[in-house]
């Protein structure tokens, strides 16, 4: 922002940075770098107003196909699993199963140009034992594993809302357009699901189910118009 000719800082963001422990083998000091959280600070005026940080929390998923035999690691790296919002929302986040497998029972392509797995492959250069001079090399193709991010319902990530008091609706649409004024009759509605209400309480937190039918206007109770 332009003040007084000068220009001055309206808002900034600080990026909090770890070198989590791999658990794998991997040397010390030597962990890639994870993005523990980012923190928005507003400064339009003489003190800076903080946010609450959005904060990553990771899970360890292995890069590599390993077979627990070759004596390397399998490069246990860390993923996001969970992102905890500035208003306090938390967005979840799941992994498909790997298809790779090095281990009994197998399951790896035939051949890199047929490969129809969640997985790629790595040439491995590795010095030739048999050669006293050490210049000849052996090579081996390695597999690494692509780790797919599962949506959740309707293609959207799954998100917890606590202490926001508002009603969490998880309608099935099955296909059918509620816009439709002509697919709106009570026998076409969308199946019966349950919401929750979530309130905060100064020592504890109430959860307080009920039942719900999806409408065009949002969620209507069940005795609802």
């Amino acid at each position: 922002m332009l003040k007084n000719g000068k220009h001055e800082p309206v808002d900034t963001w600080v990026l909090t940075h770890d070198f989590r422990a791999t658990g794998d083998g991997g040397v010390a000091l030597e962990y890639p770098m994870w993005l523990a959280q980012i923190q928005h600070f507003g400064k339009n005026g003489q003190t800076a107003i903080p946010m609450p940080p959005v904060v990553f929390d990771g899970i360890q998923l292995p890069n590599r196909v390993d077979n627990n035999t070759d004596g390397s690691p399998p490069f246990l790296r860390w993923r996001v699993e969970k992102i905890r919002t500035e208003t306090g929302a938390v967005v979840a986040v799941k992994y498909a199963p790997t298809e790779c497998s090095a281990k009994e029972p197998k399951n790896l392509p035939s051949s890199a140009e047929n490969n129809t797995l969640r997985c790629y492959p790595v040439i491995k250069e590795v010095p030739d034992p048999a050669d006293p001079k050490g210049e000849k090399k052996l090579y081996f193709t390695d597999w690494f594993h692509k780790h797919r991010v599962d949506p959740g319902p309707r293609g959207a990530p799954e998100r917890h809302l606590p202490d926001q008091g508002d009603e969490l609706p998880v309608p099935r649409h099955a296909g059918l357009d509620l816009r439709r004024r002509d697919r709106a009759a009570v026998g076409e509605v969308p199946d019966l699901v349950a919401v929750a209400r979530l309130r905060a309480c100064t020592d504890h937190r109430r959860k307080r189910p009920r039942s719900a039918f999806p409408g065009r206007g949002g969620v209507l109770p069940r005795s609802g118009r």
